[in-house]
């Protein structure tokens, strides 16, 4: 799967009164721990099936008529409550049949196979929504199944444009410049880091 870009999100910003109505928190949401904590900042890559520009983010239908796609992190630094999530890397990759916000996801996480058990439960904990905070709350509302995580191995180059990465025979990702679809002229690239974090003590 190409991608034309690398993003950066900053998860721990709160959702728009449109958002939330648009993504209702899943009834997996009740499962969340009030004392639950997380945070993590580390390399981020995306890809997905659409033309660059991302329809479904300015209300228009997917390219292909379906979404495809996710994002792998690569983590700097990190921790779910006491447990460390420094130097371990997954990525979370699904399929919509629509725009992801009408939901009827389904979803799979791989998951470095240097993590510990417990780095493991934590990220799916994460990644699932079910410790709160953003992005993870709001992609979980859209995830109507979500496929067995695998612990694979996983390969990892954070190097601007020519950026790859690839977790165990099922999901590799390889960025290539934005083009100028009528010229085919380079458009340029971002390279970006990502923030996340949550934590529901003192709200």
């Amino acid at each position: 799967m190409d991608t034309s870009n690398v993003h950066c999100w900053t998860a721990s910003l709160r959702p728009s009164p449109h958002l939330q109505g648009l993504y209702a928190l899943p009834p997996e949401a009740a499962e969340m721990s009030k004392s639950e904590k997380w945070q993590y900042t580390g390399e981020y890559l995306q890809a997905c099936n659409c033309d660059w520009g991302c329809p479904c983010n300015v209300g228009a239908r997917p390219t292909m008529g379906f979404c495809e796609g996710g994002f792998a992190v690569n983590v700097t630094s990190g921790k779910h409550d006491s447990t460390k999530l420094d130097g371990v890397r997954f990525a979370i990759f699904a399929k919509w049949p629509g725009q992801i916000h009408e939901g009827g996801g389904t979803a799979g996480i791989w998951i470095d196979e240097k993590a510990t058990k417990g780095q493991k439960d934590a990220l799916v904990r994460i990644i699932t929504g079910k410790a709160g905070g953003l992005p993870y709350s709001i992609i979980a509302a859209t995830v109507e199944r979500w496929l067995e995580p695998r612990l694979v191995p996983f390969q990892w180059k954070f190097d601007g444009v020519h950026s790859s990465f690839k977790a165990g025979q099922a999901v590799h990702a390889t960025l290539e410049p934005i083009r100028n679809p009528v010229s085919g002229e380079r458009a340029g690239h971002q390279s970006h880091s990502q923030t996340a974090s949550y934590s529901k003590r003192g709200r």
